[in-house]
């Protein structure tokens, strides 16, 4: 059994530029400095062979069975054991590193970590993240926000336990048993990257959850990629699918997240907003797109490797070189949405709506990554591409 220790701050050279040209180019203003946030950062001690991680602010004595232990999986990675759970991503050190890298570019990319109005000098100000990860972002949250108190809930025990500011506060949770917090409790709750987590019929349990927890005109951000490189070449392509079998496979259908402003609606949600961002994959993009092809080789290698792809390493590394270069030639990129809503002051029933997943392979070769407005009013909540435009380097927005 190896275990080590690890600081979760900017591993990669791209992490550290990306720092250096966020806050260089005016893009930290809800964000804590870099090097203010690597001193808040917790060094975690992680066992290969378990997910516990020592002290947790839940009683020992409480802790469920899945707490203590992961699954080791035929491609070698670490995942929860939960049953009813059926998020698919690892939780292991590899992923970790994953997630801060993430962490980063969608802070950046978004110009901050959130996105609503909060005031730094409420002394009662509450904010929840959920599916905290490694913490990152609650331990940024903290930073800023000295006089708030700062949850962060997750499956597994991935997140600093011991080394973290006083406000701020970890706690292993399954987001689909409810959330241990009384009602109307918290003004902000920020979850993100929930893709291949939530079946349809879980991801509207979730936002009930949610909105049940958060106080009257309080803030939901929510930030979601269907996991779909667009604009893909054959390789690419390939992986696409074999990331929405796999999900399939799990009752996930990554797409489900082009309508989660129409989902908030109907789940009683109001004052719904949504951005979407064209985010380059590869050095055509910039640092934001090299930092972007990072993160697509981390999730690939889960499918290629994984239940339906089963490659061996080195198979694995050449379909990625493939990739790599088809990315580069087609301009490849992502499809990020923002998601902002509000509790009313009176509750409200939420509409009724019937599930309509469907298996059909989506559609991914279209040429032009550059996004562009669409109407307010309209019906969908897909984005539209336009036919002219590339994206800018570090993406570009437009509302929905």
């Amino acid at each position: 059994m190896n275990s080590g220790q690890v600081v979760p701050t900017s591993r990669h050279a791209s992490i550290d530029s990306l720092h250096n040209e966020d806050n260089s180019s005016g893009f930290s203003q809800h964000s804590s400095s870099s090097d203010s946030n690597q001193s808040k950062l917790a060094t975690l001690n992680f066992d290969n062979s378990t997910a516990h991680s020592g002290t947790s602010s839940i009683p020992t004595s409480t802790l469920p069975e899945w707490a203590y232990h992961s699954r080791r999986c035929d491609d070698g990675r670490t995942r929860h054991t939960v049953e009813s759970a059926p998020y698919m991503l690892p939780n292991d050190l590899t992923e970790s590193d994953r997630l801060d890298a993430q962490h980063y570019l969608v802070r950046f990319i978004f110009k901050g970590n959130y996105n609503v109005q909060l005031n730094p000098d409420s002394p009662n100000l509450r904010i929840l993240d959920v599916a905290t990860g490694t913490g990152v972002w609650a331990l940024e949250m903290a930073h800023e926000f000295p006089k708030a108190e700062i949850h962060g809930v997750d499956i597994s025990a991935i997140f600093p336990t011991e080394i973290k500011p006083p406000n701020c506060h970890f706690q292993l949770c399954n987001i689909l048993d409810g959330l241990p917090f009384p009602d109307n409790h918290f003004d902000f709750i920020y979850q993100r990257l929930l893709v291949y987590a939530l079946s349809p019929a879980q991801r509207r349990q979730v936002n009930a959850e949610l909105l049940r927890v958060l106080k009257p005109e309080g803030f939901l951000q929510l930030v979601e990629s269907d996991g779909i490189v667009y604009n893909p070449g054959p390789q690419m392509e390939r992986i696409n699918q074999l990331s929405l079998e796999t999900s399939l496979r799990h009752g996930v259908d990554p797409r489900e997240v082009q309508t989660m402003k129409s989902g908030l609606k109907h789940s009683g949600y109001i004052n719904v907003n949504s951005f979407n961002i064209a985010l380059p994959v590869g050095a055509w993009g910039g640092k934001a797109g090299s930092l972007s092809l990072q993160n697509m080789h981390g999730l690939a290698t889960i499918w290629l490797k994984g239940e339906v792809g089963k490659m061996t390493q080195d198979e694995c590394d050449a379909a990625l070189a493939i990739a790599d270069k088809e990315c580069e030639a087609n301009q490849s990129y992502y499809k990020v949405w923002l998601v902002v809503g509000t509790k009313p002051k009176e509750p409200r029933e939420p509409k009724k709506i019937t599930a309509s997943s469907t298996t059909t392979a989506p559609s991914t070769s279209r040429k032009v990554p550059d996004l562009v407005s669409t109407s307010s009013s309209s019906s969908s909540d897909i984005p539209r591409v336009s036919s002219s435009h590339h994206a800018e380097r570090n993406g570009s927005m437009s509302a929905v």
